[in-house]
């Protein structure tokens, strides 16, 4: 029986990554079928419904017609070509959803937002697919910049960034930085990228620190009877913006500052995560990180705070031992 392997968990960042490097194999070597299962996989890992159709049914069109199939060649034949069908139901079924809101005047980022968050990225393209109305509207530049990056146009994508990021000029408001280092390590442009996540990481700081500033008894008037709990509300806010912002944009930072030949400055990055945030669920990452490039192994769990008893615990290994 063909049985599917398990997914394997990919973050944001590497998504890019190995989609940028499969699009260059694709342009290097087009009919090499085996690419667009590859891809296939990946979209269908990353729960993107409607370009993983597109590619398996590509690899499907290009094996057609092969003789002298093995049993079990055949039998995974079959089993794509049944999930082919599946998955071209659910775009049609998603398809004529949306068109019914449109037809009932449906605004296009929604359409294009609600398509993109169930894993229809092509279907998004096409309710993006107007330069005016994307000329407009900056959010909906953003997210066709991240359609571009996924359907393999990144030089397209980063001519997008590079509009949006002049009109941010203009709108500090306007949210770009995350998506356009994205698209410059889509283009191999590892400066840029590390220069805009320095500013996003300043940037989520600033923000959070004047949320914390703004709620001080000093800054509040006496008539304000929330104070206790709107300063209590903005120190938690802060604290939370160290564990969901900061603290992925400096471990994207270090990964990429190894893969660019910046070992001091990854070791710095991956000591200030342990620092701001000791008990970060990124700790096995940082911790399997910091021994490559240093030799040191630093505990699994982090030490316990001072006068407080730390649970034994039996130390594990760093490599997981062969069966």
């Amino acid at each position: 029986r063909n049985q599917q392997p398990p997914a394997v968990t990919i973050d944001r960042m590497r998504y890019f990554q190995i989609l940028h490097a499969y699009h260059q194999s694709l342009i290097i070597e087009p009919e090499f079928a085996a690419t667009h299962l590859m891809l296939f996989d990946l979209y269908s890992n990353m729960g993107k419904i409607d370009l993983a159709h597109r590619e398996l049914k590509t690899y499907l069109e290009m094996i057609e017609g092969q003789e002298e199939l093995s049993d079990d060649a055949f039998a995974r034949l079959r089993a794509y070509t049944d999930h082919l069908e599946k998955l071209n139901t659910q775009i049609t079924q998603i398809t004529q959803e949306l068109d019914a809101q449109q037809e009932k005047g449906a605004e296009r980022l929604q359409l294009a937002s609600q398509a993109y968050q169930n894993g229809f990225v092509l279907l998004t393209q096409r309710y993006l697919d107007d330069p005016v109305y994307l000329a407009q509207n900056p959010l909906a530049q953003n997210l066709n910049a991240t359609v571009l990056m996924e359907v393999g146009q990144s030089e397209a994508a980063d001519s997008q960034m590079s509009l949006l990021e002049q009109k941010a000029m203009q709108n500090p408001q306007i949210p770009w930085r995350a998506q356009a280092a994205f698209t410059n390590l889509g283009n191999g442009n590892y400066r840029g990228c590390f220069d805009l996540w320095r500013q996003e990481i300043r940037s989520h700081e600033e923000a959070r620190i004047a949320g914390v500033l703004q709620s001080m008894p000093l800054v509040q008037p006496i008539s304000n009877s929330f104070w206790p709990t709107q300063h209590t509300v903005s120190i938690v806010n802060y604290l939370y913006g160290l564990s969901q912002q900061q603290i992925p944009l400096l471990l994207n930072l270090a990964r990429c500052e190894i893969e660019a030949g910046q070992p001091e400055l990854a070791t710095g990055h991956l000591r200030e995560i342990l620092e701001t945030e000791p008990a970060t669920p990124y700790r096995p990452l940082v911790r399997f990180y910091l021994y490559q490039l240093t030799g040191e192994l630093i505990p699994v769990l982090p030490e316990a705070p001072a006068g407080q008893t730390e649970p034994e615990t039996e130390a594990l290994p760093l490599v997981a031992p062969k069966p």
